[in-house]
């Protein structure tokens, strides 16, 4: 699609239009269908005012040269300012308006009427009919036009022309009576002919109109009132991918609205109304709100929008304490259960959390703390399978959430349990992989240490802002395995915590990774994790994203100096240097789909480019050392790592970098979590 929009901006610039030739050129030549070429106008077009400007120009010019029938051009003059303004002369208006007339002339020739050419034309003689699409160069069309300069009066004749002139008004005036002759007959042939194709001024006049409004009922309105014109296919396919593009927009509202359903019923539950959470606005949900609203003398509406999301955020703010006090009253580990999960970082977490251990049976506990100490048993730790919290067993367990960055009071539960059996060994080792909830992601530990940061000055296409290399030390940290994929994401959004859910652009969710985030959007979801693990998720720092891509290499790529498609998503067809060629998906694809790296990461190289923490600054001079992110420069744009499916292999060096703006979204950018494993 790239060759195909690169030729709709060169057409469009050089001609200010595409006719019906070039369209079917285009269609042949890229193996494109008339939706995909309309679309892609269309995009060209709303992204450049400047080629949209020359577009309506060509169009008002084409549209006047149809429906003049004077052989004078003056007329153009009235362009002159808007023509000037976008770079063009007046030659290239006359290139325009004679091809208008040469079709003209063509269409005539067809239907069978002969007519010879005028001996004379504003813009000096032709080689011959134009055939439809035919474009006329300025230097062709320019003529007696003074080679495109503007003009305020007709340009001078020749002598020749003069004197033809002077010596023969009879020849004039025959020529004017073979005119109306010629129009007569073409008029006649119009109505009387044999049911071929003739031009109808007005018919492309309406065309014209319809590709400037280019909306919906403009395409439907043509082909309702010109049902045999042969641009009704045409029109049909915009029409068609119009009507695409809008019901992709009735879908995105659609999701949009039920995350902020989801999240209005999540706050209504907790506030003692019986709805379910569906993201559905059932009746039982519009008679909580209606209840809600009348109880507060707020106008009855109905509806959930962000201004009733705040009001009924407020009021489950106020009921925190009125909740407690039920719970307390209960008594029960299921109401003091539902206080948490409505509030998990409350006024009253600890006391909640202490009542719930009172709570729990002595055989429930005793079952509990029996299968703790078989996975400490398990993990190799010196503990005695009891059922009772003796010292050593609460020595280890102490460790344990020590070695993982947890809150040393934690509560003796089933999510302990879980943990412990996710385990490998005691404590996580470098490589080894931990959750710290079930719906955070798989984190991988890098074990510490000191690498070159930067590329060195011989690197094949290496970049400036890659310098100088500097000695880095680096703490032991962990990084997320994969990059976020929609589904993981998806969880952030269901809790309100995210925004929304950007769009897959088709390709697909699940555990492809999430795209069209920005680093604001990514430090929600990392603000997310932190909220419910309790430990402090970031984004990776430059220095430590670059040392866990190379995982220990010097060279190019961790795969050496050359890089496959049989080893990244990315566009192989033009390998660097003696690597070998390969090809471009134009895609993202499911992650871990190649191999990891040394460190056990997937797709650090290609897929999605991805957030760091770092403030963009030109080169390393004053950089930190310590492996730390460096929050100096400008901290308007972050700084991107690792390239994506759309860049070639330079983008995918360990050293390269990207300097977008924080607010930067698009197709192939994404993230991935990281976490501190040391004070």
């Amino acid at each position: 699609m790239e060759n195909l929009r690169q030729r709709i901006i060169e057409l469009v610039e050089s001609r200010g239009h595409i006719d019906t030739a070039a369209f079917d050129q285009l269609r042949a030549s890229h193996s494109a269908s008339p939706i995909e070429i309309a679309g892609e106008i269309d995009r060209v077009l709303k992204a450049d005012p400047h080629l949209a400007a020359k577009h309506r120009l060509a169009g008002e010019v084409i549209t006047r040269a149809r429906s003049s029938d004077a052989d004078s051009l003056s007329w153009l003059n009235d362009y002159r300012d808007r023509a000037t303004a976008l770079g063009w002369k007046r030659a290239d208006l006359v290139a325009l308006a004679d091809s208008e007339r040469r079709l003209r002339e063509t269409a005539a020739i067809e239907s069978g009427i002969e007519s010879s050419a005028p001996d004379r034309d504003d813009v000096g003689e032709t080689q011959g009919p134009v055939s439809e699409g035919q474009s006329i160069s300025p230097t062709e069309a320019g003529g007696n036009h003074a080679d495109g300069v503007w003009v305020s009066a007709p340009v001078s004749k020749t002598a020749s022309e003069v004197a033809d002139d002077d010596e023969f008004p009879i020849k004039q005036t025959m020529l004017g009576v073979t005119a109306i002759v010629v129009v007569f007959v073409v008029i006649a042939a119009m109505f009387f002919g044999d049911g071929s194709p003739r031009v109808n001024p007005a018919e492309q006049a309406a065309w014209a109109r319809t590709e400037e409004s280019a909306t919906a009922q403009s395409y439907r309105s043509f082909i309702n009132q010109w049902p045999n014109s042969s641009r009704v296919e045409q029109a049909r396919d915009r029409l068609a991918s119009l009507i695409e593009r809008q019901s992709a927009a009735r879908q995105q509202a659609v999701s949009d609205q039920r995350v902020l359903v989801r999240e209005a019923q999540q706050y209504l539950s907790v506030l003692g109304y019986e709805v379910a959470v569906t993201g559905d606005l059932d009746e039982a949900t519009a008679r909580a709100i209606n209840v809600f609203e009348e109880g507060r003398d707020l106008p009855s509406r109905g509806i959930v929008d962000p201004g009733f999301l705040r009001t009924l955020k407020d009021a489950w703010r106020m009921a925190e304490d009125d909740i407690w006090r039920l719970a307390q009253a209960e008594g029960t580990t299921a109401a003091v259960t539902r206080y948490l999960r409505a509030y998990p970082e409350g006024r009253h977490t600890a006391a909640a959390r202490q009542r719930i251990g009172q709570l729990q049976s002595a055989a429930e506990r005793g079952e509990l703390i029996e299968s703790i100490q078989r996975e400490l048993v398990r993990l190799g730790r010196d503990v005695e399978i009891s059922g009772v919290v003796d010292a050593s067993t609460a020595s280890e367990i102490r460790d344990y959430r020590e070695s993982t960055w947890q809150a040393l009071d934690g509560p003796l539960d089933q999510s302990l349990l879980a943990a412990l059996r996710d385990l490998r060994r005691w404590p996580p080792q470098p490589g080894e992989t931990f959750v710290d909830c079930p719906t955070c992601p798989a984190m991988v530990v890098i074990p510490g240490g000191e690498f070159v940061m930067g590329s060195p000055p011989e690197e094949l296409l290496r970049a400036t802002n890659e310098g100088p290399q500097h000695r880095v030390r680096v703490p032991r940290f962990a990084l997320a395995r994969t990059e976020v994929t929609f589904d993981q994401y998806r969880h952030c959004v269901q809790a309100g915590a995210c925004n929304y859910l950007p769009q897959d652009e088709g390709w697909g969710q699940g555990d492809r990774p999430v795209i069209n985030v920005s680093m604001e959007d990514a430090g929600a979801y990392v603000r997310w994790l932190s909220d419910v693990s309790g430990r402090r998720y970031r984004l990776p720092s430059e220095a430590e994203w670059e040392y866990a891509a190379r995982a220990g290499t010097t060279t190019r790529f961790h795969t050496g100096n050359c890089l496959t498609s049989l080893q990244a998503n990315f566009d192989a067809r033009l390998p660097s240097g003696d690597c070998p060629a390969g090809a471009q998906l134009g895609q993202t694809i499911p992650v871990a789909s190649f191999a990891p790296n040394p460190f056990g990461l997937f797709d650090m190289l290609g897929n999605v480019q991805e957030w760091t923490l770092d403030c963009w600054n030109a080169d390393y001079d004053g950089a930190p050392t310590d492996g730390s992110a460096w929050i100096e420069g400008d901290c308007s744009r972050a700084v991107l790592r690792g390239g994506s499916w759309r860049n070639s292999e330079g983008k995918l060096r360990s050293a390269s970098r990207t300097r977008p703006s924080g607010t930067f979204h698009n197709d192939h950018t994404g993230f991935r979590p990281a976490l501190s494993l040391e004070p």
